[in-house]
């Protein structure tokens, strides 16, 4: 791969001193080269979007589906307050602490989504929500 003229390695790693790198020219190099160069990838990383961007827009869908369900016909003006609410909320508590204990430690929890099989996850625990906008 080449870089403003300049010839680049692929991968470089140091491990207990000993350098170890791809040989630009080797089989290995020229099949690396071809996976990271290949137009579908290249198309899919700029589709890329960070993780903490996916999360934070379902946990806002997930604040407004609590004030305003869809399974509960309201009136437009009653819809726009309650999603209006909904952003108040989600932007007071959206960034919580994590929880700590008495003596200071941090608290964790267990849950066990579908999405894994009902394998564990440990998850922060969150301060409890607040509710200042209300005042």
């Amino acid at each position: 791969m080449t870089t403003a003229g300049r010839s680049v390695r692929l991968i470089s790693w140091n491990t207990r001193g000993m350098n170890k790198a791809i040989k630009i020219g080797s089989k290995p190099y020229k099949e690396l080269e071809l996976i990271v160069k290949s137009k579908l990838l290249l198309k899919d990383i700029a589709r890329l979007s960070p993780a903490e961007q996916t999360s934070s827009l379902e946990s806002f869908h997930k604040v407004i589906l609590f004030f305003a369900p869809k399974s509960v016909h309201f009136p437009f003006t009653t819809m726009a307050a309650r999603a209006q609410l909904a952003g108040l909320h989600f932007n007071e508590n959206s960034a919580r602490a994590q929880a700590t204990t008495q003596t200071g430690k941090h608290m964790w929890g267990v849950s066990f989504p579908k999405a894994r099989r009902g394998e564990p996850v440990i998850k922060a625990v969150r301060v409890t929500p607040t509710f200042v906008y209300v005042q």
